[in-house]
């Protein structure tokens, strides 16, 4: 829900990364999101919107920019041994799964 609101608040129509002769009338500072959480099925069941919130903002500002104003660290501590390796394995093809820890 958080990246939705931040999403919403700075979505690229505000175009904060022009450049108006060396001043920017509108900037923006990073959101650093940290979640940790003792659940991989959890995890596995909202990780699908937060990288399609990424990619979202990605495709638009590119990567350079979209790290530069948005950085997503994941953690799970959940000691489930069958969640754990079947969260690893969805992870796999999202632009995200550098940013979960385990």
């Amino acid at each position: 829900m958080t990246v939705r609101v931040w999403h919403m608040t700075v979505k690229p129509r505000h175009r904060p990364w022009t450049d108006n002769g060396g001043s920017s009338v509108s900037t923006l500072e990073r959101l650093d999101v940290v979640w940790t959480s003792r659940s991989a099925a959890l995890v596995a069941e909202i990780i699908p919107c937060i990288n399609q919130t990424w990619e979202g903002l990605d495709s638009q500002w590119g990567e350079e920019k979209a790290l530069d104003t948005c950085r997503i660290s994941i953690y799970v501590t959940d000691k489930n041994q069958a969640a754990v390796p079947s969260l690893k394995r969805e992870l796999r093809n999202m632009s995200l799964a550098d940013c979960v820890h385990f």
